[in-house]
């Protein structure tokens, strides 16, 4: 094509080859820039309305549940046909770290050095139970591992449920 032909094409508005003229470019991003900022304001206005809505609604104020009450059956303990006692001099407890040694101690010393039956026995397992539920400790109990009772000492074992 000759440049009297290009000519020509310009006058009359046709384009010539590929090239975009620099006119249609700038209006192309000149539309871009003015309607990017006009839809950022549009979902800024949205916002600002739905906070308002939800400012509106009455909210239902959440209620703080209150501890889990944990009742204690009193039940008499069953006593072995035989009432066989068992002179229980020390309590070793395997497995208590989270309530004081002390604490645990004042629960033991009134059965150590006694005869006792397997109903007391367990029982001192269900006080150290209950001693860590009052102390908010609910998945942790006390039970009496399978032993054999040698020299007067009885093991406990703790499982604290961490």
């Amino acid at each position: 094509m000759t440049i009297k032909e290009k000519a020509h094409y310009l006058r009359r508005g046709k384009r010539v080859g590929r090239a975009v003229p620099a006119i249609q470019i700038s209006m192309l991003l000149a539309f871009i820039l003015l309607v990017i900022p006009f839809k950022a304001s549009l979902a800024q206005d949205k916002s600002g309305e739905i906070l308002q809505q939800l400012e509106k609604k009455e909210l239902v104020p959440k209620e703080t549940p209150e501890k889990p009450v944990i009742e204690k059956k009193e039940e008499k303990p069953k006593e072995i046909l035989d009432g066989k006692k068992i002179l229980i001099r020390q309590i070793n407890l395997q497995g208590a770290a989270l309530i004081k040694e002390q604490t645990l101690k004042t629960i033991l010393s009134k059965y150590e050095n006694n005869p006792l039956t397997l109903s007391e026995i367990n029982q001192i397992a269900e006080d150290i139970t209950a001693k860590y539920r009052e102390q908010g400790y609910i998945l942790a109990y006390a039970y009496i591992p399978p032993q054999e009772i040698k020299d007067g000492i009885l093991e406990i074992g703790v499982i604290e449920g961490k």
